[in-house]
């Protein structure tokens, strides 16, 4: 039975910093350092690991964060661009239905998400007075 709880305490020391140790496997810097030959990348190879590490720790998710990364600079170099095309005019953003579709439901998404903090927030507030 002691085995047994050895082993799923390995478990799940593992998982808890399986993101950290990815990045800060050997292999990972010989490969890094390899392309580049720079010791910056390897630097940078490990920051991000720990970044990773930390997003765990403090049970951030990963996926929106890397859609920002990602998506980010593509969405800011086509709004500039719709943005000259239509010489500075930003009502060409909504002018098409799907688009004024998408943007009435992104606010009302940002709306959703938000409502309740601001709810909680106004509740603990007249908590607060009433004592």
């Amino acid at each position: 039975m002691g085995a047994v709880r050895g082993r799923e305490r390995r478990t799940a020391l593992h998982q808890a910093y399986r993101g950290a140790l990815f990045a800060a496997d050997d292999r990972s810097y010989k490969g890094n350092a390899i392309v580049n030959n720079r010791g910056f990348d390897v630097a940078l190879v490990i920051i991000f690991g720990l970044l990773g590490y930390l997003f765990r720790k403090a049970k951030c998710e990963p996926g929106p964060l890397l859609l920002g990364f990602v998506l980010g600079p593509l969405l800011e170099t086509n709004l500039r661009r719709a943005l000259l095309i239509s010489q500075g005019d930003p009502a060409v953003l909504i002018e098409r239905p799907i688009s004024a579709v998408l943007f009435a439901a992104s606010a009302i998404l940002l709306v959703m998400m938000v409502l309740p903090a601001f709810r909680k927030k106004r509740e603990e507030a007249f908590q607060d007075e009433e004592v």
